[in-house]
């Protein structure tokens, strides 16, 4: 979603209260009908300055301690991150999406080639005993 200036915003409004008309404000302005009559709904708000919203936009992490987290992961035995969102959501006790643990494990920089996800134990061979 573009973030148009406080300046654009405020021309348009004023071109809206000038003409009365809404589609031909958007035409001039190059912005959609939705996003006028958003800006005539905040425009006595903070939320209408663009640096003053409360959203600064991108989605936060659904999982509220990362260092937890990490720690879960590593005394996890898991084959696959599918395996993770049951565990997790037992012992979190919140429930997450796939993609949440999966963006969450990349951004901790966990790989299938960095680590294999099986906990394997080493087994002797017969022949060394």
């Amino acid at each position: 979603m573009k973030i148009h200036s406080l300046d654009l915003r405020q021309r348009a409004l004023m071109a809206w209260k000038k003409m009365g008309n809404k589609s031909q404000v958007c035409e001039i302005f190059g912005i959609s009908r939705p996003t006028l009559d958003r800006w005539i709904e905040l425009e006595h708000t903070e939320e209408f300055d663009p640096k003053n919203r409360k959203n600064k936009g991108g989605r936060p992490s659904s999982i509220k301690d990362l260092g937890a987290f990490k720690t879960f992961v590593e005394q996890s035995n898991f084959t696959n991150i599918h395996e993770l969102v049951p565990l997790f959501e037992k012992t979190f006790g919140y429930p997450v999406a796939y993609e949440v643990i999966r963006r969450t494990l990349k951004r901790l920089s966990w790989s299938p080639a960095k680590k294999v996800f099986v906990v394997r134990k080493n087994k002797q061979l017969e022949s060394e005993v």
